[in-house]
C-alpha cells in the first residue's frame, strides 16, 4: 500500500529546495507511467498518467467536479500526461482515497493504453458518485449521529433480529424522518456528547 501522506510530504520539502518552476514527480507505477507530483507554478498536489498516443486525450473526454481539476499536460518536450489536481485542500482525504483507488485499479493494466481506459472508467464511478452525493465529508454533528444509530444497532438490535432486517428498518442514512422504521412503530435515536444527558418524552 502505498504512503501517500510520506510522499506528499517529501514532495513538498522539495519545492521549498528548488526554484525550477514545473511539476516534482515521485513514481508509483513507473512501468505504466503513474506518479504523484507537486506542481510548484500553484503548490498544488497532482495525480499523473503519462500517456503514450496525446492525440487520443481531449479536454473534454474528462468529468469536471468542484475542488478537482481534470486535464491533458504537457509533461516534457514530447510528453504527455493526464493531470488530475487537487484545487481545494479540504478535500484531500477523498483525493487520496481516489487516487489508491486508481493505483489499485490500473496496476492490473498490462499496457498503458488498458491504464489510460482504467483511469477513465474509474474517474467516471467517482464522478457518478460525487454528483449523487457531493464531495464533503459529514459534519462532526452528522457524524456523531451514525455513530449513535450504528451503536444502536450494535448493542440493540443485532442480536434481536437477523441483519438483513435490521438494516431495511434503518432510515437513519436516507435522512427519513425517523432512524428507524419497524413493521410495530419507530425508533429515533439521539446522540450526544454532553455528560448530562437530556430526557426525550
Amino acid at each position: 500500500m502505498i504512503d501517500l501522506n510520506n510522499l506528499w510530504s517529501q514532495l513538498s520539502r522539495d519545492s521549498e529546495r528548488t526554484e525550477r518552476k514545473g511539476i516534482l514527480k515521485r513514481s508509483i507505477l513507473k512501468e505504466l507511467g503513474l506518479f504523484i507530483g507537486y506542481d510548484t507554478y500553484d503548490n498544488k498536489k497532482v495525480l499523473l498518467l503519462e500517456i503514450d498516443d496525446p492525440g487520443m486525450i481531449h479536454d473534454s473526454d474528462f468529468p469536471k467536479w468542484d475542488g478537482t481539476e481534470i486535464s491533458k499536460r504537457q509533461v516534457g518536450p514530447d510528453k504527455y500526461a493526464i493531470a488530475l489536481k487537487l484545487l481545494d485542500e479540504e478535500n484531500l482525504s477523498i483525493y487520496n482515497a481516489l487516487i489508491k483507488d486508481l493505483h489499485n485499479n490500473i496496476s492490473e493494466a498490462e499496457n498503458n493504453l488498458e491504464a489510460v481506459t482504467i483511469l477513465s472508467s474509474v474517474i467516471y464511478k467517482w464522478y457518478e458518485f460525487f454528483k449523487k452525493h457531493g464531495t464533503k465529508i459529514l459534519s462532526e454533528q452528522a457524524q456523531r449521529g451514525i455513530y449513535g444509530e450504528l451503536y444502536f444497532i450494535k448493542e440493540n438490535l443485532i442480536e434481536k433480529a437477523d441483519a438483513i432486517s435490521v438494516l431495511n428498518a434503518w432510515q437513519g442514512h436516507e435522512l427519513e424522518h425517523h432512524d428507524f422504521s419497524f413493521p410495530n412503530g419507530v425508533v429515533e435515536v439521539k446522540t450526544t456528547i454532553r455528560k448530562a444527558h437530556k430526557k426525550v418524552q
